[in-house]
């Protein structure tokens, strides 16, 4: 079942009136259907959601199971269908933030920046080659060229880590990642820890450029219904499971982050976003009197901005 457009109590209700067994979102989209009214709808013939389009937030898993539906992750793209990885629905919840093996026939490898191979658990783009891969872009050769290795590996641009046993987590994409006083942050990982505290609903973190550390992270969040954000507590509180380097050191609060046709948040528009000077241009962006990117589908319609800058130490939090 297809819709024009994302509407969660449009969606629930579509899904328990075509006796949907499973239901295939992006992250942004399971967030916004957690905090809908219309959270609750009775769909009995559904049994599991799938998230795919950025690595899915375990605290966004666990709420979705909370209400009594299995929740797994998948990845797939345009090039090489719309699934890469094979996870048990019981394995996906023992295995937090994988998104399982490859499926038959499709051979991977995760390549550092010079093409070599990394060892297991460090994280390097996800190469991919087999017979389900796409045999080029149209009327592109040179495109096509530019997107495959010597060995004939398609270069997804995603990174990912793989685990001793095979199993694989994506981290996001490599030109998301941001470098802070030389050490690589991954926002999706920044991400995950931010969305786990009571009071966020949806968060996209940025990095920004720094005097000091080259580049930090910029946080921009959304709160659940009815919650109220304190950046500074937000931030003490991220300190606990992140290495200081990847706490944000800014955080702006927003009522909904931007996003694109397909469901996935408009990280452009947030670094826009996070390059304005002052707090006051900030809301002038998010509430559409600055146009930061044409590219945006929808935009922010009101924002109060709150800029937090924590003096930790780099070494300050575990890593």
């Amino acid at each position: 079942m297809l819709f024009d457009q994302f509407d969660p109590a449009g969606y629930l209700e579509g899904l328990a009136a075509e006796r949907c067994t499973v239901a295939l979102t992006v992250p942004t989209q399971l967030v916004m259907l957690l905090e809908s009214s219309a959270w609750g709808t009775p769909v009995p013939s559904l049994r599991y959601f799938i998230s795919g389009g950025a690595p899915c937030p375990v605290s966004v898993m666990d709420r979705v199971r909370q209400a009594g539906f299995a929740m797994t992750e998948g990845f797939g793209l345009t090039e090489c269908g719309p699934n890469c990885f094979v996870m048990p629905i019981g394995e996906s919840t023992r295995r937090a933030g994988r998104v399982g093996w490859p499926v038959p026939f499709l051979e991977m490898r995760l390549a550092d920046p010079q093409g070599g191979d990394v060892d297991p658990g460090e994280a390097g783009e996800l190469l991919l080659r087999g017979p389900q891969l796409f045999s080029g872009y149209l009327d592109d050769p040179v495109g096509t060229a530019e997107s495959l290795d010597a060995e004939g590996y398609f270069r997804t641009g995603d990174l990912a880590r793989r685990d001793a046993d095979g199993a694989y987590a994506i981290c996001g994409r490599r030109k998301e990642m941001f470098i802070s006083g030389g050490e690589n942050v991954y926002p999706g990982e920044v991400e995950s820890a931010l969305i786990a505290h009571p009071s966020v609903a949806d968060v996209a973190v940025v990095g920004v450029p720094d005097a000091r550390w080259g580049e930090v992270g910029r946080a921009f969040i959304v709160p659940r219904r009815g919650a109220t954000i304190e950046p500074d507590e937000l931030l003490r509180w991220a300190r606990a499971s992140l290495a200081a380097y990847k706490v944000p050191r800014l955080v702006s609060v927003i009522d909904m982050l931007p996003t694109l046709g397909s469901g996935k948040v408009d990280r452009a528009t947030l670094a826009a976003l996070a390059n304005v000077a002052n707090v006051a241009n900030v809301a002038n962006v998010a509430n559409g009197l600055i146009v930061p990117s044409a590219s945006a589908s929808a935009s922010v319609s009101v924002s109060v901005s709150v800029s937090a800058s924590a003096n930790v130490s780099r070494d300050d939090a575990p890593s």
